[in-house]
This record gives C-alpha cells, structure tokens and sequence, in this order.
C-alpha cells in the first residue's frame, strides 16, 4: 500500500528571488536584464519555488565597489528570513567581489538560504559548494581585470589613430556621432568670441540656459521628470578649454593625434583661449567678483600681496592687508589707471608690447608648434606598428612636449590681440572706446598690458592726499 502525504503533510514550496544585474545599459531598454529574469523564471517554475520578488540592478558593476541597491534588498530580505534561495542567471551575475562573497556564505550558513544559478546550483553551506563559489568569483574577478587591461589598450589604440571617444556624455556642438549642430557652433564660436573681449564665463552660462541649451551632465541624466541642471563657469570653461573642438584627439590629458571629426576652431583658435583662460586661472583674483578697477589686480609695493577695495574714515581707498603698508586713494589710483591705458592704446606702441618681437616670430612659433603636433603623431602611429619601443616613446616624447611649452611661453600674447580687436588702437577716437567697455574687459586690458604696484607715501596719515599719484601707482608696462 501506497502512502500519501496529505496537504497538511506536503513539504512547504521554497521561496525565491531573482536578482539580475547588468554593468551597462545604453539603451535603457532593460532588454538584458529582461533575458536574465525570464530564465530565472523558467528554472523556478522547474523547480516548484515561489518567486515572492524580483530585483534588479541596471548599469552597475559588481565589480566597480558602488553601492547595488537591488543586492542590498536581498540580503536584507536574508537576513529577515523572507526567502529561500536566491536565483541569478550566474554567480558573477550576484557578486564579482571576494568581500561580497564572504559575506553571502556567512548569511547562508545563518539562514539556510541557497543560491541557484541557472547554469547551476552552488551550496553556499557546505565546504565543497563554498569552494566552487570562490573559485567562481576569482575567475570572474580575473575576467574582469584582463577585459579591463583590454580595453585600455583598445582606447589607446583608438586615441593614437585619431578615432573620436563617443561613448559617455555626449559633446556640446556634437552629436553622439560627432558630426556638428549649427545651432550649438554659432553659440560655441560666439561665447569664444565674447569671453576674449572680455565677458564672464558665467554671462555665456547664463546665456546657454536661456537659448535651451543643455549641458552635456543635464542631457545625460534619465529622468522622467527633466532635470534643472544648467551650466556652470566650470562648464563653459571645460568646453572652451577642451581640444576636441580644434579636432585634436587627446588621451589621458595628452594630445595625441588629429581627429577623425570636424573641428570648430582652428588650432591656433584654440590654442588662444585655451592660454587666455589660463592666465585666468592663474590670476591674483581668487574671490568674489571685483566690483573694482584695481582690487585683487594691483599689489602692494611693500610685500607683493594683492591690494582690495576698503575704506578710510568714509574715505574709498585701494589698501594692504597687512596694516600701515598701503593706502591710496582710490578715485585717483582708478583715474590714473584709466588714463595710463587711454595714453598707451592711442600710440602704436601697444602692439608691439603684444608680441613677443614681430609678427615673423609669432609665425615661426605657430609652424613650429604645428610640426611637433605631427611628430607626437607620428611616434603614436610607430609604436601602434611596433617600430618603437615604449622607451623610445617616452623619450622623444617628453623631448617634443618640453620644446612645446617653450613655444607655448611665446605664444602666450597672441590672446591679448583679442582682447583690443574692435577697439581703434592708435588713434584718439580709443578713449571714448575705452570709457564704454564693461569693468571685466577694462581690468582684463590692464592685466594684459601693465604691471602695477601700489606704493606707501612713506609720511603721516593724510599724507597720501599731497603725495603725486604717479608715485602712489606705478605702473610698468610688460614687456614680451
């Protein structure tokens, strides 16, 4: 005679999730992830479990250390004791880390929980199983790692070539495809057009915003809500700074090649305000924005730190920080200023402080500039074909790009041409030019053309009002 178990008897069905994973979705379809849950599925129904929930994780790496939010619900589900087993496509699907593993075999022990793949069961309770697992992950681990290694060479192959980096955050004045949007060149032209003349980079944000353009960060993120992200100073500089747009590839911060794409700006375009926005970040002013001719632009005579806006019983002045250095007035260091600059832009004088001797020279730099270009380029296309050898590389190229700063030092002037290019430099009509231009543009001139030094009247308070002011602020003019 038979013996049947009666429902009451009949062993309780196990509960199971499914975890899936996939390190990176392009097409934000969850197609992948999708394929992992339907076998996952089938292999439940197979085994008579119960899928109480299922969780995923899109575009995380197991691998990368970031925090897997789908993951960290199912061992909180464990360690509740609301599940059975876990079920995963494959093990390198749950876990890629040794560290991660270590703390699923903990929680499987305390739970009798398993894991289920479906290319097969492993007991994380028993010694054999939890060898098999860590096995498992130590070769995933290497996978990882050699794919990695793979890859990196892959890129720099690509970089050495010329090849366009498309992936990731896609381009201002660029399709994902890196072919143009006129729409986005006008305003990418214009805004390096504007900040040379003198407008703030956060002006050319504000501007962006208003005409509807997105940040590359703004129209990557997947919302379904639109993001309020905008753009940045920081923003407008990278791009304006970034030599893709002069069709130059770079790779890991060193130009490598010509690009495969369309450029914007001309080498030489971009070499102008890629220095130009240098020198603004390299200048003395690190604060707020002047509000003032010479705050933050002119030093102190006595211990060489910049000099800010203050007051001197109700009195404006230009002052040290350090008390008893410098104090002057400031209508009369302004005054000055303003007609020091009017005196030396109505001569011809300016242009030839402009550059570093004659035009010929500034060309020669330029040609130079262009040949080492083509010789970086030519020694990533050698060592592409194995005709040099790492070594050799790293020699000739560390040659190539020192003789390139020293070019570069004297190319560093060339910007200021832009900053005087609608102003009629050599003739009286510059001083009415130079009265209507905004404060920034007037203080970028300064800083282009003088150095100036507030000096101390050396007497008593009160004494700076008879002091000449030629000798309060002295000013010298840079010389290329």
């Amino acid at each position: 005679m038979t013996a049947r178990l009666t429902k009451a008897q009949a062993p309780a069905r196990r509960r199971a999730v499914i975890y899936a994973r996939i390190s990176r979705d392009d097409t934000d379809e969850g197609l992948k992830t999708r394929r992992q849950i339907e076998k996952c599925r089938a292999l439940c129904d197979l085994r008579g479990w119960d899928v109480v929930v299922i969780e995923e994780d899109i575009s995380i790496s197991a691998y990368s250390g970031k925090e897997r939010p789908a993951w960290q619900r199912v061992l909180k589900m464990v360690g509740l004791g609301q599940v059975d087993v876990i079920v995963a496509w494959h093990l390198d699907r749950i876990t890629r880390s040794m560290l991660e593993l270590e703390e699923l075999i903990l929680l499987s022990e305390q739970h009798d929980v398993g894991v289920a793949t479906v290319t097969g069961d492993i007991d994380l309770t028993t010694d054999v199983g939890q060898m098999v697992a860590r096995i498992l992950a130590a070769v995933a681990r290497a996978e990882v790692q050699r794919k990695a290694a793979r890859q990196r060479l892959a890129n720099e192959q690509r970089a050495n070539a010329g090849a366009a980096w498309t992936a990731g955050v896609r381009r201002f004045a660029y399709t994902a495809d890196m072919e143009l949007i006129p729409a986005e060149v006008e305003a990418l032209v214009q805004a390096r057009k504007d900040v040379l003349a003198g407008m703030s980079r956060a002006e050319v944000a504000r501007r962006w915003d208003q005409l509807g353009f997105q940040s590359g960060h703004a129209a990557s993120t997947k919302r379904k809500t639109p993001t309020k992200a905008g753009w940045t100073t920081g923003g407008v500089t990278r791009v304006l700074s970034n030599p893709v747009y002069a069709g130059i590839r770079a790779y890991h911060g060193v130009e490598v090649a010509n690009g495969d794409w369309p450029a914007v700006f001309t080498r030489d375009e971009h070499l102008e305000i890629k220095l130009f926005l240098d020198r603004l970040a390299n200048g003395k002013s690190k604060g707020p924005k002047p509000t003032t001719l010479l705050s933050s632009l002119a030093l102190c005579a006595t211990c060489g730190d910049p000099v800010r806006a203050g007051s001197d019983r109700g009195i404006k002045t230009y002052a040290c920080g350090a008390s008893g250095h410098v104090s002057t007035l400031r209508q009369a260091a302004d005054e000055f200023a303003h007609a020091t600059a009017i005196a030396l832009l109505e001569s011809q004088e300016v242009l030839s402080l402009l550059l570093p001797s004659d035009d010929h020279e500034l060309d020669e730099a330029k040609r130079e500039h262009a040949e080492l270009d083509a010789k970086l380029k030519s020694m990533a296309r050698l060592f592409a074909l194995n005709a040099m050898t790492e070594d050799q590389v790293v020699a000739g190229t560390a040659e190539v790009l020192a003789r390139i700063a020293e070019l570069e030092s004297i190319l560093r002037r060339a910007p200021g041409l832009s900053l005087l290019a609608d102003l009629a430099v050599g003739t009286k009509l510059v001083k009415a030019q130079w009265v209507a231009l905004p404060l920034a543009r007037q203080r970028a001139i300064l800083d282009l053309l003088f150095d100036i030094e507030l000096a101390p009247t050396g007497g008593k308070r009160g004494s700076k009002l008879s002091t000449p002011i030629d000798e309060q602020v002295v000013i010298a003019d840079k010389v290329a």
